[in-house]
């Protein structure tokens, strides 16, 4: 019994930076959950390599705060940078904010994630899928269904000890092509009579619609 009393007490010893750490980009990211685009263009350095620097960091602190939506560093990056190299930042950053909720839910577990994520009701759709042939197509999967957070999903991925190369590959296969359509709303806004402008924003709507419907035909198959 004392050989169990102390096993589960350094297991919660290890737990605590990472829970000071959720603690701390929680306390952050509610400081500055209505950032909009205009304030993180307007507050980023001119330098680009220190631009690209705060781009990404504010990617890490989404991936642990969970509370202002990717889009905004889409469409930001858009504005600050060239297509190409916006689409570089980006993805760099989308890699970021995959990874950290990702080792953070392996280092957690299982059972710990599953019931700190038991209030979000959709959640109980994707923990009975308990079958998972291709990893790397149930990561895709639920990038484009979009019913939970992306970094609760990435939380839950790796908790369940998927492999991290199926992982980030279908991840980032998801994410994509939503996060280009965004960026190039960033790259085009200035302009948005423009025929680029106009197809970005038609894409976005598109590809919501499409993950609204294979979120539903998944319903009706469940």
């Amino acid at each position: 019994m004392e050989r169990k009393i102390s096993d589960a007490t350094l297991r919660y010893i290890k737990l605590l930076p990472i829970v000071a750490l959720i603690a701390i980009g929680l306390f952050i990211g509610l400081q500055y959950k209505d950032i909009s685009v205009e304030q993180i263009v307007s507050y980023t350095p001119k330098n680009p390599l220190m631009a690209a620097s705060v781009i990404i960091g504010l990617y890490g602190l989404k991936s642990i705060s969970i509370v202002f939506p990717l889009i905004v560093l889409h469409i930001s990056a858009g504005m600050i940078f060239s297509p190409f190299w916006a689409i570089v930042i980006n993805l760099v950053g989308t890699f970021v904010a995959s990874v950290i909720p990702f080792l953070i839910g392996r280092l957690l577990g299982r059972d710990f994630v599953i019931n700190l994520m038991k209030r979000y009701k959709k959640f109980g759709e994707i923990s009975r899928m308990s079958v998972i042939r291709n990893q790397c197509f149930f990561s895709y999967f639920l990038r484009v269904i979009s019913i939970l957070p992306g970094d609760l999903v990435s939380l839950f991925l790796g908790s369940i000890g998927l492999r991290f190369t199926p992982y980030i590959t279908g991840s980032l296969l998801g994410i994509l092509p939503g996060m280009l359509a965004t960026t190039f709303i960033g790259a085009t806004i200035t302009d948005p009579t423009s025929p680029e402008f106009i197809i970005s924003i038609v894409i976005t709507a598109l590809l919501s619609v499409i993950s609204y419907i294979i979120y539903r035909k998944f319903r009706s198959r469940q």
